[in-house]
Order: C-alpha cells, then sequence, then structure tokens
C-alpha cells in the first residue's frame, strides 16, 4: 500500500539547508520507500547487499559515478567501515550535493538517545519516520468506517490494504525484533521475562511507568527494566510522554507514561486476532488513548515539530491526557 508520507514535506525544507538529512525509524515502516519516492533522481547504495559493500571498499568506477552528486545511503549500521569510506569521500568531494542517510534501529547503546526531530545548524538533521498517520493514509483510512478495524491494522503500509494478512504481519515483526534483542543484548536466559515485560506494557499502555512494579511482576530488577524500556524506546517501538511542568498551584505528578507507537502492534501483544474483538476488551480504552496520543505526537513530529507535549495529572484526579505547547 503505498501513499504521501507526511514528513515528505518536512525533508525537502531540511534538504534547502543541511548537507547531511538522516531518515529514522522502526523496521518495516517504509523508510527506504519514503526516500525513493521524494527523491527519484537520487542514486541509492545499500550497504545491506555484500556486492555493494565489497563496491564501496575498491571504490569501483560505479560506485565514484554513484557518489558524483547526492546520494542515498540504506543499511549504514550494516557496514560501518564501508559507510565511512562513502562519508569520507562525499565530504572531500561533493559539498553542492545532499547525503541522505536511512538508518536502521537501534540507536547505538553507547550514545544518549537523540530527539526525535534533531537540527544543528552547521551540521546534520534528522527525522523520524514512524507508523501512518490517519491524515496520512487519506481514501485508504477513511475506507475503514470501523474504528475498531482501524485500531487493529495500526499504521505500518503493508497492514493496509484489504487482503492484508495483519495478525501473520505483526507476528514476523515481532519475533524478528525478539530474535535481534536475544542475540545483541538480552541472552536466552532473559528473553522469555522481556517478552512478558512488554505484554505488561502493552496492558499498561498510557499509566504511569512505575519500573518497580514491572520489576517485581516480571521477577527482575528495576535498574533491568530501566535497560528494558530504553530497548524499547531505541528501536522505536514506544515513547515516554512526559508530565508537564507546570503544576498551576497544585500537586501534579511528575511520571511519564510509557505508550507504544502503533495500536496494530498492541493488539497483537494483547492477544487480539481480529477487529470484532475490540469492543468488549478490558483495554479498549487503553487502545483508544494510545491511538490518539500517538495519533497526534506522529502528526506533529512528520511535521518537524519535536517537542512540548505532555500530559497534565492532579493528585485529585484532574486529567488532560495531552498538552500541545508550541
Amino acid at each position: 500500500m503505498s501513499f504521501r508520507r507526511a514528513i515528505g514535506q518536512h525533508l525537502e525544507r531540511l534538504l534547502m539547508r543541511h548537507h547531511t538529512v538522516t531518515i529514522a525509524g522502526p523496521q518495516r515502516v517504509g523508510k527506504s520507500t519514503l526516500v525513493r519516492d521524494e527523491f527519484p533522481g537520487y542514486p541509492s547504495i545499500n550497504l545491506r547487499s555484500p556486492h555493494r559493500v565489497a563496491q564501496v571498499r575498491a571504490w569501483t568506477p560505479q560506485i565514484a559515478d554513484d557518489t558524483s552528486g547526492s546520494l542515498i545511503v540504506d543499511g549504514a549500521r550494516n557496514s560501518p567501515q564501508a559507510w565511512q569510506i562513502i562519508k569520507k569521500k562525499f565530504d572531500e568531494g561533493h559539498s553542492d550535493g545532499v547525503l541522505v542517510l536511512v538508518e536502521n534501529p537501534p540507536y547505538p547503546i553507547s550514545e544518549p538517545i537523540p530527539p526525535y526531530v534533531e537540527v544543528d545548524q552547521d551540521g546534520p538533521a534528522r527525522a523520524v519516520l514512524l507508523s501512518a498517520t490517519l491524515s496520512e493514509m487519506g481514501p485508504v483510512g477513511t475506507r475503514m468506517l470501523d474504528f475498531h478495524e482501524l485500531l487493529f491494522r495500526g499504521g505500518y503500509p503493508a497492514c493496509l490494504s484489504a487482503d492484508s494478512q495483519v495478525v501473520q504481519f505483526y507476528d514476523a515483526l515481532l519475533n524478528d525484533w525478539y530474535r535481534e534483542l536475544n542475540r545483541e543484548f538480552i541472552g536466552d536466559a532473559f528473553m522469555d521475562r522481556f517478552k512478558q515485560f512488554f505484554h505488561l506494557v502493552a496492558r499498561g499502555a498510557g499509566t504511569p511507568l512505575n519500573c518497580s512494579l514491572l520489576g517485581r511482576r516480571v521477577g527482575v530488577s528495576h535498574p533491568q527494566i530501566r535497560r528494558w524500556v530504553d530497548l524499547v524506546l531505541r528501536y522505536y517501538l514506544g515513547h515516554l510522554l512526559p508530565a508537564d511542568g507546570d503544576t498551576r498551584g497544585r500537586r501534579t505528578t511528575n511520571t511519564p507514561r510509557l505508550y507504544l507507537w502503533d495500536t496494530g502492534i498492541m493488539c497483537r501483544l494483547l492477544g487480539i486476532t481480529q477487529s470484532g474483538e475490540i469492543a468488549a476488551h478490558p483495554a479498549r480504552k487503553a487502545l483508544m488513548q494510545t491511538w490518539m496520543v500517538s495519533e497526534v505526537r506522529k502528526a506533529l513530529l512528520h511535521d518537524g515539530f519535536g517537542g512540548g507535549v505532555s500530559f497534565w495529572l492532579d493528585v485529585r484526579g484532574n486529567h488532560v491526557p495531552l498538552l500541545i505547547r508550541r
């Protein structure tokens, strides 16, 4: 399923002012498709291809020709050495061109997570593509007259066609992620507990993040839960909504809330296999709030607005689920 992503206009603005622009986001959300559609005249080097990596290392005439102007580089983390070669050659000889880097998660564990929208006036810019909003889906989304169908399918482009295998898609997405986490970060000994933790995150979406409680329920330490939350954020599967700093003279909570970015993933974690199950599901309210918060926040991010989003809650239960300060 193909449609224009709202972030395209933001990217055009960035490329008018910056030499290098990085597009980050979760797996299978359409980053590579986005840059091909937005910049059809740019040559592309996919560093997930061993053949292309070998060409870069040898700096063949074809690679030299491909990098003679503006360029798209996909999969830089798959071959850091080849990426550094490209970057050095590009910086040395192509100051008039632009470099578009498609970045796959996770963001390096050794570095702080950067803002979703990062613009360095004298250096590179960075933007994050997330699953699609209803306004981006256009006619595709409006044909889903049942709101529960919209929640069930989520915003991943592969799930928006009438014949999409939604359950199979999210199963494959989650299983691929679990395998990578198991291999790179968690290991066999804790993998089942991590899955239990992530299911609890889905069931408690929109509630204050309580690492101590999650740790007791899963059977791991508070610091371990903090590390797992960090992984969820680095893979762009979840986000923290901070509490608003304006107390308005009242005692308010300052604990952030953890949301998933996509209700399709949330439905799969909750064991929902068809949209008709949502109406009577205990997590229906959490699903609707997750959709509302993520829908607004994604629309702002895709337009280049990265901050000023929060919630407000006082000790008496007075609640504003989403505040936007521009």
